[in-house]
């Protein structure tokens, strides 16, 4: 069995913790049942194991609970444990081949879901990221070039990031990242050897990610109750996600620059009150003219989608 899968693609989040707790035993249960010739006491002795560590299985919750998880365990593999403490059955008259024939192929299925799972996976992720990509470096294209340290009077570019990562989550941050890279590139004509410019990017990549963990953080990520939209919420996103590109960037383009990119380029003196309201005036009404705009356009989309679908009732 491979943790990796486990990891990612059960939908149940104690289902996961199960799978990471038991991985070790399964796959030498798998090895057992797929050696010649077959040992019965071990593979009997191992199902008893991982029957009885699924009862102490660490709680996907509550930090340092137990969850009972021996009713999840599946039927063929109770039936194999319960061999071990039952005297009635002798190991002569346990037909160990169709019991291990069965493990095996419930191992290959599994392993057959799991191949189509991560495909269909990375698909998505190739999918999203690149889907992040364009609708970043698109809307920094619309807003044009800026002068970096005087900022600009609406940054729409960190409204698109953060819906990016609303739509798709916080696995796009790649896409997001090149397209900042590339807009540095070919909209701002950035310096491509330039380590302080990289610095930047990333900064404006990963901003709103954390606005989005704070909230999280403090549960004030529920960004919908039902079909409503909580605007409150998106709101404090906003300026929580302004807030704190503006705070780095200031930080990055005075203490990191001056300390360790002296020449890279030349050093500037900023003043504080002019970065922070030109950045943080530019960021607050780029973000909310994105998020706002999405907003009113999801709903008319949604309709349309659904009123042109091909699975609409007749």
């Amino acid at each position: 069995m491979n943790t990796f899968f486990h990891s990612y693609f059960f939908s149940n989040s104690q289902e996961r913790v199960w799978y990471r707790f038991v991985d070790e035993p399964l796959t030498q249960l798998e090895n057992l049942c797929n050696a010649k010739p077959l040992n019965k006491e071990k593979i009997i002795a191992l199902a008893h194991k991982i029957h009885a560590m699924s009862e102490y299985t660490p709680s996907s919750s509550k930090k340092g609970a137990t969850f009972d998880a021996r009713d999840e365990v599946c039927e063929d593999l109770k039936r194999l444990a319960s061999y071990f403490e039952n005297n009635q059955i002798g190991l002569n008259e346990i037909d160990i081949q169709s019991e291990c024939s069965v493990i095996a192929n419930e191992a290959i299925k599994m392993n057959a879901t799991h191949r189509r799972i991560l495909k269909r996976f990375v698909g998505n992720f190739l999918v999203n990221n690149f889907i992040a990509l364009l609708l970043v470096f698109s809307i920094t294209f619309i807003n044009g070039d800026v002068e970096a340290i005087a900022g600009t009077q609406i940054w729409l570019q960190i409204g698109m990031i953060t819906l990016c990562y609303l739509l798709f989550g916080y696995r796009v941050f790649f896409g997001i990242l090149i397209a900042v890279e590339l807009s540095g590139l070919f909209i701002w004509h950035w310096d491509i050897f330039s380590l302080l410019n990289h610095l930047i990017a990333i900064v404006g990549a990963i901003s709103p990610l954390l606005a989005l963990a704070s909230m999280k953080a403090f549960k004030l990520s529920s960004f919908f109750e039902g079909e409503v939209l909580v605007f409150q919420h998106v709101i404090f996103l906003v300026l929580l996600a302004a807030l704190y590109n503006t705070l780095i960037k200031f930080f990055v383009y005075t203490t990191i620059q001056n300390n360790f990119f002296s020449l890279d380029p030349a050093t500037v003196n900023i003043t504080a009150t002019e970065f922070i309201q030109s950045y943080l005036y530019g960021d607050i009404l780029g973000g909310l003219v994105i998020l706002f705009v999405a907003t009113l356009l999801a709903e008319p989309i949604i309709r349309y989608i659904l009123n042109h679908s091909s699975f609409k009732k007749t």
